[in-house]
């Protein structure tokens, strides 16, 4: 299960089989490698203990029933440096050394398995081998955990301000888009008492005045159509620099054409004129237009 969650912590949150295979081929790598690192050290150590210890020692007889033994330090420096079954391997080469030895001295080796005095130093780096390696297993696994918890919790951190970003980014949008609340509701109960007034011209007052606040419009404008529908007069005008025209012949702009005839809002395009407002909309009733906003 901690392998499948760890697959599904990838990218994309999906497993990857290629990546999980790059990383077991560099992991088999790097085992290789300490492996060959191991057997030279182990190599070059066991000779120079045989030839120290034993080869050019005058009491060689002591070599085998040294107290600290020089193998035993080198089987325990191995397993806490790489661990158990690399230690087992160092353990195997002090053996062998330590049998080659009670063989230069015509020792006999099946008695030697028989004597507590004699094969106790096997056991020795055997068990030294399988209990400092086991330490040196731990302590690798217990990195192993922290490093992918420590890896969790900077992908949670990174999430997290990710969100953080979003919130503020929104939380800024809303700011911008939001008319303050005091005067959001003044306009709208303006445009209430102006509906309940039922003047035309008080209507369309608060009507420019609501969509230049919500839409952030700069310039607003309101014809109210004619009986015939060919002409439209000037009611209302806000934020204009010169003042419009106070009277359109439908006829002469081709954007109330779309407005009046098919009672549909009009958008500013690149086939529109000069002189075509940004957007254009209907006020209807009963499903007539009585007046255009611009």
């Amino acid at each position: 299960m901690k392998n499948i969650a760890q697959w599904l912590r990838q990218p994309g949150g999906v497993y990857n089989p290629a990546g999980s295979r790059v990383k077991r081929r560099a992991d088999e790598q790097q085992w290789r490698v300490r492996a060959l690192y191991c057997v030279i050290e182990n190599l070059a150590l066991s000779a120079l203990i045989y030839a120290v210890w034993f080869a050019l020692s005058p009491r060689q007889e002591h070599f085998l029933t040294m107290n600290l033994h020089p193998l035993l330090i080198m089987v325990a420096m191995s397993a806490l440096r790489y661990g158990n079954y690399l230690g087992l391997v160092s353990a195997t080469f002090a053996s062998i050394v330590f049998l080659y030895a009670n063989y230069v001295l015509g020792r006999d080796l099946v008695l030697f398995f028989t004597s507590w005095e004699h094969y106790k130093f096997l056991l020795m780096f055997f068990l030294t081998a399988v209990v400092l390696g086991t330490v040196r297993d731990y302590g690798d696994q217990r990195v192993a955990e922290l490093e992918t918890q420590l890896s969790d919790v900077q992908d949670e951190r990174n999430a997290l301000l990710e969100a953080q970003q979003k919130a503020n980014i929104i939380n800024r949008e809303l700011k911008r888009q939001i008319i303050g609340t005091e005067d959001s509701i003044l306009s709208l109960y303006n445009l209430s008492l102006a509906l309940e007034s039922l003047r035309p011209e008080t209507l369309y007052s608060e009507v420019a005045s609501v969509l230049a606040r919500f839409l952030r419009a700069q310039a607003v404008s309101i014809y109210t159509v004619e009986a015939n529908g060919e002409f439209l007069r000037l009611k209302v005008d806000l934020g204009h620099d010169t003042l419009p025209p106070k009277s359109l012949r439908a006829s002469e702009h081709q954007y109330l054409t779309t407005v009046l005839k098919e009672q549909k809002a009009y958008r500013v395009s690149i086939e529109s004129a000069p002189s075509d407002p940004l957007f254009s909309a209907p006020i209807l009733r009963d499903d007539k237009v009585i007046a255009v906003i611009n």
